[in-house]
């Protein structure tokens, strides 16, 4: 009798529990669904189930009565029934602190989620931040790729492209002297050396001025 009395009190018991699911998962939203859907809430040992719904946890609690049932009606030794009613109320403390703990969970797996898309944008502006600034810097072939990542060759790089803008400031002074005092193909040909020479001193001021963003980059003001 008190066997029988025990599969009605746990029967009473999980008839609670299965309604406490039933209305849990009628409450739950699609995000909550969404991010808990791949989600072990349980010791394995105890459910083999994931994801944010409990009504099938109460069911699998529901087996193990009728299985208990079953043992006792067979006379089965006292040891196995033990463990049984054990195991069974193991899995109601667990479903029980399951049902009153989903908000916590999906808070939690949310706040997980967002880091982990921040810091997907985060790398992903980094890489895209490289990308650019590797494709700036491949502007100015002639300019040695790792002299862009440390500061006294740089510094070297710019004092070169402010002699070289100089020099070129000079040949473009003496040019344009020759230009006045020629005629014909050698007035042509200093016309073109102008053009030449101009388009020579644009890039070494373009890349100068690289040089200097990616000096200040390097050396950001306190």
């Amino acid at each position: 009798m008190s066997q029988n009395r025990a599969i009605r009190a746990l029967t009473s018991q999980l008839q609670t529990l299965q309604s406490r699911a039933q209305q849990h998962d009628n409450q739950l939203n699609p995000s909550a669904k969404h991010l808990l859907s791949n989600r072990h809430r349980f010791h394995q040992q105890l459910f083999d189930h994931h994801g944010a719904e409990l009504v099938p946890c109460a069911n699998n609690i529901s087996k193990d009565i009728q299985r208990l049932a079953q043992l006792i009606q067979l006379g089965h030794n006292p040891q196995t029934i033990e463990a049984l009613c054990l195991r069974i109320q193991d899995k109601f403390e667990a479903l029980s602190q399951a049902l009153v703990s989903t908000k916590v969970t999906v808070e939690h797996e949310r706040s997980a989620h967002q880091s982990s898309r921040k810091l997907w944008a985060k790398r992903k502006l980094a890489s895209q931040q490289k990308a650019a600034k590797n494709s700036a810097n491949s502007q100015y072939p002639w300019i040695p790729a790792e002299a862009f990542h440390d500061a006294s060759a740089l510094a070297l790089q710019i004092d070169k492209h402010r002699r070289w803008m100089s020099k070129l400031e000079v040949t473009l002074e003496k040019l344009d002297i020759r230009l006045h005092r020629s005629i014909g193909a050698d007035k042509i040909q200093c016309q073109q050396d102008i053009l030449a020479t101009s388009k020579r001193l644009q890039q070494c001021q373009q890349a100068l001025l690289h040089l200097q963003a990616c000096l200040r980059h390097l050396k950001p003001s306190n």
